[in-house]
C-alpha cells in the first residue's frame, strides 16, 4: 500500500533500484523517468556517504540526486521498482496523480499497463482528479485493455450515510 502523503526514502530507493538492476530491468526505470523528464539520460545508484539514485540531463556532466527531481519523478521511480521487484502481487496506490502532471498522465498510465502486465502485478489507484480520470479512460480505449480495467465510482448513500460503489464502463466514464 503506498499512502498519498509517503516520503520515499532514498537509501531504500537505491537498495530496490540494485534489485532491478541485478535482475537486468533496471533500464525499464530510465524509460519511466523519461516519460516524466525528457531531458533524463542516464539514472544510476552512487555511493556518497548513503546509497542514493542519481540522475543526469542531457548536456549535464555531474548527476544529481533523484530527490531534486521532484515528488513526481521519485513516485514514478518507487512505483516502478516496487513492480519489478514483486512480480504477481497486488499494488495499492492512494491518490496516483499527485505530482504527475496532466499531460503525462496517459503515457503514465499506457506505460504503466504495460509494465503490470509483465510483472503480473494487479494496481487498484484512487484519485480525485478529473484529468487523471480522463487520461485512465483514454488510455484504456486506446489499448483496448478494458477486459482487464475496471473504474469504480465511491458514493455515499444518502439514505443511511453508507459508502457505495457504482461500477462505470471505462467508455462512458461521464466527462
Amino acid at each position: 500500500f503506498i499512502p498519498a502523503g509517503i516520503k520515499v526514502n532514498g537509501k531504500g530507493l537505491a537498495e530496490m533500484y540494485d534489485a532491478a538492476k541485478f535482475k537486468g530491468q533496471a533500464h525499464k526505470l530510465l524509460f519511466a523517468l523519461q516519460l516524466i523528464e525528457p531531458t533524463i539520460v542516464n539514472v544510476d545508484m552512487l555511493n556518497l556517504g548513503e546509497p542514493a539514485l542519481y540522475a543526469t540531463r542531457q548536456n549535464e556532466q555531474v548527476p544529481s540526486p533523484l530527490s531534486t527531481y521532484g515528488d513526481a519523478i521519485t513516485k514514478v521511480a518507487f512505483y516502478v521498482l516496487l513492480i519489478i521487484n514483486r512480480p504477481n502481487t497486488t499494488l495499492l496506490i492512494d491518490e496516483i496523480e499527485n505530482g504527475i502532471h496532466y499531460t503525462n498522465q496517459p503515457k503514465f498510465w499506457a506505460w504503466l499497463f504495460d509494465l503490470a502486465t509483465e510483472f503480473d502485478v494487479q494496481i487498484f489507484a484512487t484519485t480525485h482528479s478529473r484529468e487523471m480520470i480522463e487520461a485512465y479512460a483514454q488510455t484504456v480505449i486506446e489499448k483496448d485493455t478494458v477486459k482487464e480495467a475496471v473504474y469504480y465510482e465511491l458514493y455515499r448513500d444518502a439514505s443511511n450515510g453508507q459508502v457505495k460503489n457504482h461500477r462505470i464502463t471505462t467508455d462512458t466514464i461521464p466527462f
